[in-house]
């Protein structure tokens, strides 16, 4: 377990571990202190998660991707760098993503640094590349995986075979929507730690004018998956865009208790990357320096928490988007 000390009180950040076999499971976060202090507070000390792009390059070419596909890598010296920085501020996990993460061929060497300054570290990946060799470093080296599960691909069920500690990534377009429960099942077959399901956002807007679904149908798909959670292992979880139709959600966690590095610039988010979102630059200030008084944070701080992704550049007309 880690305690950081905050504003309204304290985070704890632990993880659990399976009764039969002790190895780890989902980490969870909690928030403990005064209600009025908590409730007045913008943002935590330092994120609970820094989502980090380590390569834009990939082996698909998905529609839906919010990354623009190059073959820029930064280095590894200046990843350390960083992951040093989050170390010292008591940063709990570093999810990492692309591009394809795995055609990083240091990734576990990141890993290890990062392991070494007690940080987790866990990889989102399209999991097309996970054989029975790659899914033995993973599982000997890799806190933890997520693997995309969409309409368009269900390739990475054999890797999903092959790890012991991983998650799926669930994009609900509505062909997925139309057999939630039997795509809820079938993943929930294959002893993930959790099923993330995720909306879709408006990376290609004829895709997503395509694969959008309304208010309606999202109350329908997170009633069914409360309803499928009573016989499922797997634990259901949703992104931001969904949690505005929960109760007591936190509401979208943009620059307040996570951040996106595309190296060396700081985002809110890995959907607001464009010059106008951007809160710094690792080159010219220390990324604490940059959570505290970055740039372009106040559409994120000062407006509320529920109202926080309802205020969202990205969701009212891709405007950030233009002025890139």
């Amino acid at each position: 377990m880690k305690i950081r000390k905050e504003a309204f009180g304290y985070t704890l950040f632990t993880e659990q571990t399976s009764g039969k076999s002790g190895q780890k499971a989902s980490p969870f976060v909690v928030e403990l202190g005064e209600e009025a202090i908590y409730a007045a507070t913008t943002h935590l000390s330092a994120p609970e998660v820094v989502h980090l792009c380590i390569t834009r390059r990939c082996n698909r070419d998905c529609e839906f991707c919010y990354v623009e596909k190059d073959d820029y890598e930064p280095p590894s010296d200046k990843l350390k760098e960083l992951i040093d920085q989050l170390a010292e501020i008591d940063v709990f996990q570093i999810a990492v993503g692309g591009g394809e993460p795995f055609l990083r061929e240091d990734i576990f060497e990141i890993a290890d640094y990062a392991a070494k300054r007690d940080i987790l570290f866990n990889i989102t990946t399209n999991g097309s590349l996970i054989d029975d060799s790659l899914s033995k470093r993973i599982n000997e080296n890799i806190d933890h995986t997520q693997l995309t599960f969409t309409e368009y691909d269900g390739a990475n069920l054999y890797a999903a075979s092959k790890l012991s500690r991983f998650g799926f990534n669930l994009l609900v377009t509505p062909g997925i929507a139309s057999k939630l429960k039997d795509i809820l099942l079938l993943l929930d077959s294959y002893g993930p730690d959790n099923i993330l399901l995720l909306e879709p956002k408006p990376t290609d807007l004829e895709w997503y004018n395509r694969s959008r679904i309304g208010t309606a149908e999202k109350k329908k798909i997170i009633k069914t998956a409360k309803q499928m959670q009573k016989s499922m292992t797997a634990k259901i979880l949703v992104d931001s865009c969904f949690s505005f139709e929960l109760d007591n959600t936190k509401g979208c966690m943009a620059a307040r208790r996570i951040c996106y590095v595309d190296y060396p610039y700081v985002y809110p988010c890995s959907f607001l990357v464009c010059e106008a979102m951007r809160m710094g630059d690792l080159r010219e200030n220390k990324f604490i320096n940059i959570w505290e008084k970055g740039t372009a944070l106040d559409t994120f701080r000062d407006i509320g928490l529920k109202e926080a992704l309802r205020e969202c550049y990205l969701l009212e007309g891709y405007k950030a988007k233009a002025v890139i």
